[in-house]
């Protein structure tokens, strides 16, 4: 027999009563980004160079020299401790110790970055007037590719290796089936701005924009239906949390859930009226950043009676060889991020990995019950049980 199938959940219960909290981030000056990573490591960044750090899921805050007087515009993960942020002015950053410190590097462009997507090393990266560059080594070379459009483009998500989507300016929609080699138009049910997009899988997707436009697609990105948001004013970002689960936040301090896919939305009380322009939801945490410098906190929070609190990223699959289980890594958040352990049902450790980057296969497992041990930096981050029967 094959190995029984099960799909992990990274799963938190949090109260329907958790409320955003406004922290002190030290600066005054708007946060365009955040980043939350494992062990508690935290960074958002701004306008003029802005950098600021925490090692406490974004309670406390210190500034970091960035090196760069220009905008910061977004912090991605590479794996390990090494970071990049896309900036104004043609300068890549680059840490190699979890945001300490930073070195720049030239890009073969003079354009603003705002957005970026990553499925293992390949990378996508778009900006003001249609710019789009690409790296096929995880950063360390980039080429510039034709997007076929010379509005601004806010956002890009890779859906899987070939098929990506990027929105942007007066309704602005891309798509790309080679990997971000080349680009056709989407159209749009809407003119206005579009500021974000997501892909919660291969099929359905949900774009946010001005106005407190809502779209959301169910055929891989090829027709977007308006959803009701409850609101008209403006959402920056939206984020997807794990199964059905999503935030998004804008003008106004306005953060809003959907645990519906993006079908429907209820608003969640905030404690300012700054505009929010981007927010993260991981390992027990949200942060939201953004005008005056402003960052929330949702601690162990969720607003859902039972939801997932990272993403749904993470899968064993049965085989057909017996005695053999592979994990997948589904989301691009997730690799080179966790290490594996596998411990038998006396608590030996049988089996045990390196980061992951897409996949892990054991094999030679011998019927009976194990638990697989999910952790990031040592810190453990969930354990699940599963069975091998033969």
């Amino acid at each position: 027999m094959r190995s029984t199938f099960i799909t992990l959940l990274f799963i938190l219960t949090g109260s329907v009563s958790a409320q955003w909290t406004l922290v002190p981030s030290g600066t005054a000056v708007q946060l365009e980004d955040v980043h939350l990573g494992p062990a508690q490591l935290a960074l958002a960044c701004g306008k003029d160079g802005v950098l600021v750090r925490s090692t406490d899921a974004g309670l406390t805050w210190s500034a970091v020299p960035s090196g760069h007087n220009d905008d910061l515009n977004e912090i991605m993960s590479i794996g390990g401790d090494e970071l990049l942020i896309f900036t104004d002015g043609g300068v890549l950053l680059r840490s190699d110790n979890a945001g300490l410190s930073w070195s720049a590097l030239p890009l073969p462009t003079t354009a603003e970055l705002v957005s970026t997507a990553r499925i293992l090393d390949r990378m996508v990266a778009v900006g003001e007037e249609g710019e789009i560059l690409r790296s096929e080594d995880l950063g360390a070379t980039w080429a510039a590719v034709p997007s076929g459009t010379t509005n601004d483009l806010q956002a890009v998500w890779a859906v899987n290796a070939q098929d990506w989507f990027a929105v942007g300016k007066n309704g602005t929609a891309i798509r790309s089936s080679d990997g971000g080699a080349s680009w056709t138009a989407v159209a749009m049910p809407v003119p206005d701005d579009l500021n974000d997009v997501r892909f919660m899988d291969g099929t359905t997707g949900v774009i946010v924009g001005d106005e407190g436009h809502v779209l959301r697609s169910t055929d891989g990105g090829g027709t977007w239906t308006p959803m009701v948001s409850g609101t008209g004013q403006e959402l920056d970002a939206v984020w997807h949390v794990g199964g059905g689960a999503m935030y998004t936040c804008g003008v106004g301090g306005g953060i809003r859930i959907s645990q519906s896919s993006g079908t429907t939305w209820n608003a969640m009380t905030t404690p300012v009226s700054a505009e929010l322009r981007d927010l993260t939801v991981a390992f027990g945490t949200g942060l939201a950043v953004g005008e005056g410098g402003t960052i929330l906190r949702l601690e162990s929070g969720t607003g859902f009676s039972e939801h997932v609190l990272s993403v749904t990223a993470i899968s064993l699959d049965p085989t057909a060889q017996a005695g053999e289980v592979v994990l997948r890594i589904l989301d691009p958040q997730w690799m080179d991020r966790i290490h594996v352990e596998v411990l038998d049902a006396q608590g030996r450790l049988v089996r045990s990995t390196g980061p992951v980057r897409q996949s892990a296969t054991f094999t030679d497992l011998h019927p009976g019950s194990y638990v697989l041990r999910l952790l990031s930096r040592d810190q453990l981050l969930q354990g699940r049980s599963f069975v091998v029967a033969w």
